[in-house]
């Protein structure tokens, strides 16, 4: 069966330009637990999936790149990274992603890039909370590095790439995303540590049991968003137990230290960011011993944890959530990535999965008003190129 959005990204590219390309594909993501971790310097489980974006690109010998995305009814951009106020006159742009990443390339190598013509197409639905933005920064550094004969290290093009969310977008977020997809294993989930970097593949072996990715539809924005507010938050929590205690980030505080915060707001995001941590820990103990029902007791706690104590769902989210767990054959769900809208995970028994659906759709239409979509993305491999 052909890839149609990579055929779509082929054609796309020869309409265009009127010659061919190096054909590139970076997936979006899943974290299995341990939202809001990563920038608090703690344990996440987050995993590539088959759902991504793709990429046609080649040199055109120019000193301008000639941007195009098959997502957007727009014209193709035209970019010259010496540009004034790149920042500003890119604000809210798909692009912003793209140049932000370009930039921080240049920046870290001290090499001016050549420039090059991309078609990108992505399979991600938008504002799903799957890492669409991470997984088109951490294709447009690999694609450079490729083309313009840069050593490709995935590490540092996912920092790169996060550095250009904070940076030129405007997102505070940490690492988890861009890491993910710069380096998942097919099959496989990464148990990283957002500090050191440091990482284990963890094999992901469900038997009769499968991940759904469950949309709520409800769009989120993290620019506009309360991410950036729940990070600070953190680091407000961080600066009090620090005031007791001689620890780097908030993941290293225990829940006898939150008891000197006196904001019970405060209190609360600590709170969460310390479970979550040892939930992920003991997720990956669940997993290897194949104790999937204690896993999917975790996915439940990690949910219940970021709608009390965190305060990043919603009734979108919890309806969803809710009904999945309804479900005879759901074992645990959970609302998934930044929050505020976006999707949800639920483990479901694999015998179940048409009923389940069917069930969930049909409780959250009823309540909300409009329809859930279902994914069951497989796990894959980081950012690469095709042949």
């Amino acid at each position: 069966m052909k890839n149609l959005p990579a055929v779509r990204t082929k054609e796309t590219f020869q309409q265009l330009f009127e010659s061919t390309g190096t054909m590139f594909f970076c997936p979006g993501r899943i974290n299995l637990i341990g939202d809001h971790i990563d920038y608090n310097g703690g344990w996440v489980l987050p995993a590539a999936i088959s759902l991504g974006t793709y990429a046609m690109a080649s040199l055109n010998n120019k000193n301008t790149f000639s941007l195009y995305s098959c997502n957007f009814e727009q014209s193709a951009i035209q970019i010259d990274l010496s540009a004034p106020s790149l920042q500003q006159k890119l604000k809210g742009h798909w692009a912003a992603y793209v140049v932000g990443s370009l930039l921080e390339i240049e920046k870290q190598t001290g090499k001016k890039l050549s420039g090059m013509n991309i078609v990108f197409n992505g399979d991600i639905p938008r504002g799903s909370g799957l890492s669409s933005s991470a997984s088109l920064e951490v294709l447009t550094c690999y694609l450079a590095c490729y083309l313009n004969q840069i050593s490709i290290d995935k590490i540092a093009i996912s920092c790169w790439a996060q550095a250009s969310e904070n940076q030129f977008v405007g997102v505070n977020c940490g690492i988890m995303d861009q890491f993910a997809v710069a380096n998942g294993e097919e099959g496989k989930a990464l148990l990283l540590n957002c500090q050191s970097l440091n990482y284990e593949l963890i094999p992901i072996n469900l038997g009769n049991k499968v991940l759904v990715v469950m949309n709520s539809c409800k769009p989120r924005q993290l620019v506009e968003s309360k991410y950036n507010e729940r990070r600070m938050e953190s680091e407000e929590a961080l600066k009090q137990i620090q005031s007791i205690r001689n620890i780097d980030k908030l993941t290293e505080a225990n829940l006898e230290d939150i008891q000197i915060i006196r904001d019970s707001l405060i209190r609360k995001r600590a709170h969460h960011v310390i479970t979550e941590n040892r939930r992920v820990i003991e997720s990956v103990e669940a997993l290897k011993k194949n104790n999937l029902i204690r896993f999917g007791q975790l996915l439940s706690e990690s949910h219940e944890s970021l709608r009390l104590n965190y305060e990043t769902s919603g009734e979108e989210m919890d309806q969803l959530v809710a009904a999945a767990k309804q479900n005879k054959d759901c074992l645990g769900a959970r609302i998934m990535g930044g929050g505020f809208g976006g999707c949800a995970l639920a483990l479901v028994k694999k015998d179940g999965i048409d009923q389940f659906i069917q069930s969930v759709d049909k409780k959250y239409l009823s309540t909300i008003g409009y329809k859930a979509e279902f994914y069951l993305p497989l796990l894959t491999d980081g950012v690469k190129e095709l042949e």
